[in-house]
């Protein structure tokens, strides 16, 4: 069930996080969209390494169907002045991903868009 929920969150609070906008704008975003996208990609094959099958192309409809206006929690943090729980939704994708040797490009980017120097701590 983590995996399902983190297979759409994690790239859904990075992309509009990074941008600073809701979906709509994020998705409008060549380079986030493909980011945001292929993060949906890289926490499914890590999800199947923790036996959880899922389909990365459900998950990615799902993205590009959420309403334009759509915001998350850390992007709210962000606009708040809080710092992102950067930790609770990609610290797991990329610690399993770095322990199962899958690669995990597009959602380090879209960390290190969020959290800068933070990001290497996850």
């Amino acid at each position: 069930m983590m995996w399902g929920k983190l297979a759409l969150l994690a790239p859904f609070a990075l992309g509009t996080s990074s941008l600073g906008q809701p979906i709509g704008p994020a998705r409008e975003d060549p380079v986030v969209r493909a980011l945001m996208l292929e993060s949906i990609r890289e926490v499914c094959a890590v999800a199947t390494t923790e036996g959880a099958q899922l389909d990365p192309e459900l998950f990615s409809r799902a993205l590009l169907e959420l309403p334009d206006e759509m915001r998350t929690s850390m992007q709210k943090d962000l606009d708040g002045g809080r710092q992102p729980e950067l930790d609770a939704i990609a610290g797991a994708v990329l610690r399993r991903g770095r322990e199962r040797g899958i690669p995990t490009p597009a959602t380090e980017e879209l960390v290190r868009r969020v959290g800068g120097s933070r990001a290497q701590n996850l």
